[in-house]
Formats: C-alpha cells, sequence, structure tokens
C-alpha cells in the first residue's frame, strides 16, 4: 500500500476502501511559487479549486471547468502532477491534481455563498495548518514533501507578501 492509497486526516490512517468517485483540480502558483487555496465556510476548511468529474467528462476538463466557475480564469494548459484516493465524510474520492502553465485571467471568488477567500500559501505554511486543510490537501502537501509531486521553482528570488482576498 502506497501513502496515496492512505486515507488522510486527523488520527490513525486506513485504507480508502469501496466505490471511489472520480474529483479533479488545478495547482495554481503565484510568481513566488506560493499555491492558491480557497477558504470553504461549510466545513471550514482550505481547498484547491477542483471539484467532481461530471459524466462524460475527463479529468482534466473537469479541473478546467472548476477554475472557470470558482475562479473565473480559464486555463490554456493544465499538466497532471499526481493522484491520491482519501475518504471524507464516509465516501472515497480518487483526486487528479493538474498544473496550471497558463491562466487567462485574475483569479477572484465567483462563488461568495462557499467560499469566503482565497490566499497563496508557500507548501512549508501549509504543514502547519493540518487541521485546517481539505483531505485532498493534506494529502498534496505529504506528496509534495515526499517527492511524488513536483512543482516548478519560484520565478523571482524576492519574496511578496501573502494576500488573501476576501469576497464581498
Amino acid at each position: 500500500m502506497s501513502v496515496a492509497d492512505i486515507v488522510v486526516g486527523i488520527g490513525p490512517a486506513t485504507p480508502a476502501r469501496g466505490r471511489l468517485r472520480a474529483l479533479a483540480g488545478a495547482i495554481l502558483l503565484d510568481d513566488d511559487g506560493r499555491v492558491l487555496l480557497l477558504h470553504r465556510m461549510d466545513p471550514s476548511q482550505w481547498e484547491l479549486p477542483g471539484g467532481k468529474v461530471e459524466a462524460g467528462e475527463q479529468p482534466e476538463e473537469a479541473a478546467m471547468r472548476e477554475l472557470r466557475e470558482e475562479l473565473t480564469v480559464r486555463v490554456g494548459d493544465l499538466k497532471e502532477v499526481g493522484r491520491a484516493r482519501f475518504r471524507q465524510h464516509d465516501q472515497g474520492w480518487s483526486y487528479t491534481w493538474f498544473l496550471a502553465q497558463s491562466v487567462d485571467g485574475r483569479p477572484r471568488v465567483a462563488e461568495p455563498e462557499r467560499f469566503d477567500g482565497m490566499t497563496f500559501w508557500r507548501m512549508a505554511e501549509l504543514t502547519c495548518l493540518t487541521r485546517e486543510l481539505s483531505p485532498n490537501v493534506r494529502e498534496l502537501v505529504r506528496a509534495y514533501f515526499d517527492g511524488r509531486v513536483m512543482l516548478p521553482a519560484p520565478q523571482c528570488d524576492s519574496p511578496t507578501p501573502r494576500r488573501m482576498v476576501r469576497s464581498a
């Protein structure tokens, strides 16, 4: 059993069993290599933009659709960087992570009934937020530090402050 087959969360790990529902989402990076996460209000957690793969849809298509719906951005090129399995709310999920390589538009929270903000985070910062992250993001952080997910290096050397954009 690999780490990707482990249910991530607080407490002992257990294998994800049964029928898995497919999810897909995208990793958007700023120039400093920080990952954009949305803050969902219920349940309160930080998560990647993404969602369920609909019938007849490929994971890449679902990730592109979800970026348009949640952040009003379009992507011209997605690259698959990994997959994970986890359980949340007694449901098994299979998640495909894509890296958005070209983004058209400026991300903004487009579903204020679900999300109350977004923030760019350094991967190292996310290791301190375990209880505040979705199971998917916890697994992404684990995969990144285990070397199973590779992300591009920052484009510039000077650090800039992280910003949170709140919905109006």
